[in-house]
């Protein structure tokens, strides 16, 4: 709800395309079709910041804007929210949630209105600049989103993306989507059994359970209508000595020295060879594990 996020989103990809080459490329190549904004935001906690922000906060302003155009005078708020508040000014300086069913009601109204012009203004910084490229969301971390995120997403973003370190997602819950297609950004499996420290997010035993487990992920995904594409991370294994934070996962199709690791490579070639057979009537030319 700062003003500048608006001002500064509205020019985001223009501004970046006259600093960086590859974002400039982007608008011309045909080849890209659409944009991230973000990456893993942590929504859950939103209303938390609020809370503890100071009077001023521009997110917090919003909030008892919210409160006195609904309830109009202080003493209709302290008896909707059993509370005892002397102004306004005493709202805005508030950092304790209330137990009243009535101060959960307003946090959800105050989150729903939150969730909505973020994803307005990163669509709208978008197609400012590109207005053929689609708006491809803010890779959410996995499927624990309450659902006022999942449906801002929905209304305004043309793919939802998610980034989800897991197993399989054959079981996800495709009512969250509200009928909007659904990009894995990130997964990825790794092990121990060719000399790195960590393995991955998703650790596996060995590089055959390694293939086995990219073979199971992406059938659960292609009996998935909604899905329509997943991202591995990465191409290439990070550093032994670890990433600029100290991340240094054996995740690649090739290692440090590009060799590739054949087992997830084979894999990954026999899966492309029947994907569409399998999309199209729900089983492959070759039996998957």
């Amino acid at each position: 709800f700062d003003p500048e996020f608006e001002v500064k989103m509205t020019s985001i990809l223009r501004d970046r395309a006259a600093t960086n080459s590859d974002v400039r490329k982007s608008l011309t190549d045909p080849m890209c079709i659409g944009y991230f904004i973000d990456n893993e935001l942590q929504f859950n906690n939103i209303f938390d910041g609020v809370m503890k922000a100071p009077a001023d906060q521009p997110a917090k302003r919003e909030f008892v804007r919210g409160l006195e155009a609904k309830y109009k005078t202080v003493d209709a708020l302290n008896k909707a929210w059993n509370s005892s508040f002397a102004d306004w000014n005493a709202v805005a300086e508030n950092h304790k949630p209330m137990k009243a069913k009535e101060f959960r009601n307003d946090q959800l109204d105050f989150l729903k209105r939150f969730a909505d012009r973020y994803f307005s203004l990163c669509r709208k910084g978008i197609k400012s600049t590109a207005p053929h490229r689609l708006y491809l969301g803010c890779r959410f971390v996995g499927f624990r989103q309450s659902d006022i995120f999942w449906s801002a997403a929905a209304e305004h973003c043309d793919v939802i993306s998610v980034n989800s370190y897991s197993y399989s997602l054959a079981n996800i819950v495709t009512k969250n989507f509200h009928d909007k297609p659904v990009l894995i950004g990130e997964f990825h499996f790794g092990t121990y059994d060719r000399g790195m420290f960590s393995a991955s997010l998703c650790p596996v035993y060995d590089q055959n359970e390694r293939a086995t487990a990219y073979t199971r992920y992406l059938q659960g995904l292609l009996v998935n209508p909604s899905i329509v594409g997943a991202h591995w991370f990465q191409f290439r294994d990070q550093p032994l000595t670890g990433r600029w934070d100290g991340e240094g996962y054996q995740i690649g199709f090739v290692d440090v020295a590009d060799t590739p690791y054949p087992e997830l490579t084979r894999a990954a070639r026999e899966f492309g060879e029947n994907m569409y057979q399998y999309r199209m009537n729900g089983k492959l030319a070759n039996s998957m594990k």
